[in-house]
């Protein structure tokens, strides 16, 4: 997979993690809408998008910056770490209650930016064709 294809497909993965966040948290509220649960919309979704920016600007042809090498990194880990942790509705009985939680959408993300980040890094992958 060339690195356009991958930075792209990285990047339709973190928007596809940040919608499916919108929706569960914003339709799922309960109680007050006030500004804490605001925040807790919007900081992941823009966190998601700076995700999908570093991996658009992967994708390009030419120069990868650092930065953008290090936000792909970073949302490796970052979905890594979502997908252990949202885990555990599958070990308490409600196998369901999974997609409630970011595992099914943030497991989507780590494969493909665990390449981009490999293949776009100065230490390896193979280069772009």
């Amino acid at each position: 997979m060339t690195n356009t294809r991958l930075g792209y497909a990285a990047a339709g993965a973190a928007l596809f993690l940040g919608g499916a966040h919108l929706v569960v948290t914003t339709f799922l509220a309960q109680g007050d809408f006030g500004a804490g649960m605001v925040a807790w919309i919007v900081v992941p979704f823009l966190l998601i998008l700076g995700f999908a920016a570093a991996a658009a600007v992967l994708a390009r042809a030419g120069d990868r910056p650092r930065w953008a090498v290090w936000t792909a990194g970073t949302a490796t880990v970052v979905t890594a770490l979502l997908v252990l942790a949202g885990s555990a509705p599958l070990f308490t009985g409600d196998p369901l209650g999974i997609f409630l939680g970011p595992t099914p959408y943030a497991l989507v993300c780590v494969p493909l930016f665990a390449a981009l980040t490999w293949r776009s890094s100065s230490f390896g992958g193979a280069p772009a064709r």
